[in-house]
């Protein structure tokens, strides 16, 4: 048996939310699987490209301006410390390319992460000859990253990003 997390944390009035069976949530799941599994390579290949579409820019150019800006206000900074000047301004600005900076590597390494993910769910929905007949759990925990309980239906959520939603 599932139940919201609020339910169990706070009691029955924190959420009315219905108990959901276990063998409810997995026969939905592995109706998920299936209807990722069930499409055709030229549905996957389009699938694909849509993703790797929406995660193309690499932000290379604005990596590259931020890196000439930074050069170019340390060099600034290096002459008005050697004139012995206030450069308090300056090295705060700095500080803040860097931050920006550091925001934009991470948001680099997550599409990364993201591209391996999506990888991984191409390979597998490649590579499945035929439709899952009972719940797997190592492959759940590989490719699912969350499943969203409603009245009417579950969204199960892909960690390549992609959903499916199963009525109930």
């Amino acid at each position: 048996m599932w139940r919201c997390c609020n339910r169990v944390e706070n009691g029955p009035k924190a959420c009315d939310a219905d108990t959901v069976r276990e063998t409810e949530l997995q026969g939905a799941t592995v109706k998920a699987i299936n209807q990722m599994v069930g499409l055709s390579d030229t549905m996957i290949d389009r699938l694909m490209e849509n993703i790797r579409m929406a995660l193309a820019d690499d932000n290379t150019g604005e990596l590259e301006t931020l890196n000439s800006l930074m050069a170019e206000k340390q060099k600034k900074l290096v002459r008005l410390a050697h004139a012995k000047k206030d450069y308090t301004d300056l090295a705060i600005e700095i500080d803040n390319l860097r931050e920006k900076k550091q925001g934009l590597l991470a948001k680099r390494a997550e599409r990364k992460g993201m591209q391996k993910r999506i990888q991984e769910m191409e390979e597998f929905l490649r590579s499945q000859p035929e439709k899952l007949t009972e719940y797997d759990e190592q492959m759940v925990r590989r490719y699912i990253q969350e499943i969203i309980i409603s009245d009417d239906n579950f969204k199960v959520k892909f960690k390549a990003g992609m959903e499916v939603d199963i009525a109930r």
